[in-house]
């Protein structure tokens, strides 16, 4: 391996760390943070993220059809929509602000908010 090659092989290794980094931790949400679900643009749904003993489903309905959401304590997934792909179901649980889930076909968005972050207006 040249010199060249091992120089550019630690700069990618850097920069993956350094995403992965901000992926599972620079996100990390706060005791305050909010699930904010959103239909075509507009906020819908919000919910604390942290209710204790939290096991609860709900339905959102898109453009398309329904979209069914998991939230736990902590945590929120999709389980079913109207969408053909279903990528909203195979991204999983998200936890943290630097996570969305995104059902494109439905128009619905599920994401985190961090209250000192004052992303979005929650009213």
């Amino acid at each position: 391996m040249k010199r060249a090659d091992l120089i550019i092989f630690i700069l990618v290794l850097a920069a993956g760390l350094i995403g992965a980094y901000f992926y599972f931790f620079a996100g990390s949400a706060g005791p305050e943070s909010t699930i904010v679900i959103e239909v075509n643009g507009v906020v819908v749904q919000t919910y604390p993220l942290y209710q204790e003993g939290r096991d609860e489903y709900v339905e959102i309905t898109g453009v398309n059809g329904v979209t069914r959401v998991h939230l736990e304590d902590g945590r929120v997934q999709v389980v079913d929509s109207a969408c053909p792909d279903k990528v909203c179901v195979n991204t999983g649980w998200i936890r943290n602000s630097a996570q969305v889930i995104a059902c494109l076909p439905n128009r619905v968005i599920i994401k985190i908010v961090n209250a000192e972050d004052g992303d979005i207006d929650l009213r």
